[in-house]
């Protein structure tokens, strides 16, 4: 079931922390077998919310382009893209897991 839940590889859900996992579990009701959660889907999975996403984008969305770092000021974001020059940003949403987010920016903060 968590592998389900994280699309993970059962073999990585045996390498979670059991207290993390039973949390996790307790958490979204998923330890009761009565009054469980109703699971819902998107008809046509993820790729119907995907579209609905970059509808208006598509035209500016890159694929394979490695982002080497990320880099704030007060001013703007910078971004720099494996073999391309830097580009500056208003804003930059990192759509990843925190520790690949941490990897991505030049400065981190301690707290970050």
């Amino acid at each position: 079931m968590g592998a389900a839940i994280w699309s993970a590889k059962p073999e990585v859900m045996g390498k979670i922390p059991a207290v993390f996992f039973v949390r996790f579990f307790q958490n979204h009701g998923l330890l009761s077998v009565n009054d469980r959660p109703v699971w819902r889907v998107i008809k046509g999975g993820s790729n119907r919310y995907v579209e609905k996403l970059v509808a208006g984008h598509r035209d500016h969305i890159r694929l394979n382009a490695p982002v080497e770092y990320i880099r704030r000021s007060a001013a703007h974001v910078e971004v720099k893209v494996t073999g391309q020059d830097i580009e500056r940003f208003d804003h930059v949403f990192l759509a990843c897991h925190g520790d690949q987010a941490l990897k991505l920016l030049a400065d981190p903060s301690p707290t970050e």
